[in-house]
């Protein structure tokens, strides 16, 4: 594969979050991995109308094709349950079931799609959709410099072209990837060649320093002396009420919780069901520390693991990919090793040097090599 991309012209990725966007363009060193030159980059997020002149006007001149990756709560994902139909008509039908399910009109948004999962009478399909304007908007500026856009996806998808193209999947284990950005964590469970599972949480990273935080936390905390008489110890340890906490609280996603019900349910009646799943919102307040950070992030990993294991009744997750976590690498490996007894990877190699961050440039080499 890359062998064949060499011998080709201009690959360029165009990757970006809330605050920085990069162009980028394949390296062709025969002798090493691949990774990305950046050609330009700019701050502020693609959403934003004056970012894309700005960042093409540092790269003049350029040509090629672009592939495109963004953050996956850039997407509104749709998890439709239809009747069983030959994988050839789904294209034809989907429209239909799209309509039905959109408080505006289709022609509003473009959109794909992949199978997730095949039943006995059901299909689940899980479909993306993107703002039509917005990306018309990309287009007619990348064209006019020619930049045409040559494929468009979510970071998930990426990622896992990355690490398929790294040789890194087991086809028969399931897999979660994780990927931090500075205002949300996109995750996705990759089984049997299929992102069968994913969501988004918005999750803000702590303004203070990491370095701080961790300096501080380590601080051995010494009691002041107190006159007060000490009370005798109960020997009886309160605890708060822990009853209605539930790992699975307000998780809105992708998959009906009672798959065989479902199943059931269309024998009977054999009428069309259809499940929309809006992306879940997780905010943070930015004064928390990074400790508090870590722990959230650790415990959205762990309400994906178990409800794709519990509820979507998918294979034993015994890996988690993680990408986008270089500072905080080493104290969320322990966090999650700890919590979860799985193996922890990191997503890009450490050897890697690049000229942008490694999440942009797995994402943009995941996006090319697609």
């Amino acid at each position: 594969m890359f062998q064949k991309l060499l011998k080709k012209e201009n690959y360029l990725a165009l990757t970006g979050d809330c605050r920085t966007t990069y162009l980028t363009r394949l390296n062709k060193t025969r002798n090493h991995l691949p990774k990305l030159d950046v050609l330009a980059m700019t701050a502020g997020s693609l959403d934003v109308d004056v970012t894309l002149p700005r960042l093409l006007a540092g790269a003049s001149g350029v040509k090629g094709n672009v592939a495109l990756s963004l953050p996956l709560n850039c997407f509104e994902v749709l998890v439709l349950t239809i009747p069983k139909i030959p994988d050839e008509a789904v294209a034809k039908t989907l429209p239909y079931h799209l309509a039905k399910n959109l408080d505006c009109p289709l022609s509003d948004f473009i959109y794909d799609w992949q199978i997730t999962s095949r039943h006995r009478e059901t299909l689940h399909i899980s479909v993306y959709l993107y703002s039509a304007a917005a990306f018309h908007r990309f287009n007619q500026e990348l064209t006019r410099h020619n930049l045409p856009v040559k494929f468009f996806e979510a970071d998930v998808f990426s990622a896992f072209s990355y690490l398929e193209q790294q040789r890194r999947l087991n086809a028969n284990d399931a897999v979660v990837c994780v990927l931090i950005w500075v205002n949300s964590i996109s995750f996705a469970v990759y089984e049997n060649q299929t992102i069968v599972l994913s969501r988004t949480v918005q999750l803000q990273q702590p303004e203070s320093s990491f370095e701080a935080d961790m300096e501080k936390s380590a601080e051995t905390f010494i009691p002041e002396e107190s006159s007060d008489p000490l009370e005798e110890d109960s020997g009886v340890l309160e605890l708060e009420d822990e009853t209605n906490i539930s790992i699975f609280s307000d998780f809105n996603l992708l998959r009906d919780e009672d798959e065989e019900a479902l199943e059931l349910e269309n024998e009977a009646q054999h009428e069309e069901t259809v499940n929309v799943a809006e992306p879940e919102v997780k905010t943070t307040d930015s004064r928390e520390g990074w400790d508090v950070y870590i722990q959230k992030l650790n415990l959205e990993i762990m309400r994906t693991r178990d409800y794709y294991t519990s509820v979507v009744k998918g294979s034993a997750i015994k890996t988690v990919i993680v990408g986008g976590d270089e500072k905080i690498r080493d104290r969320l490996k322990a966090e999650i090793k700890q919590s979860l007894n799985v193996r922890v990877e990191a997503l890009s190699s450490p050897e890697i040097t690049t000229q942008c961050p490694p999440l942009f440039n797995v994402v943009g080499l995941g996006a090319i090599l697609r």
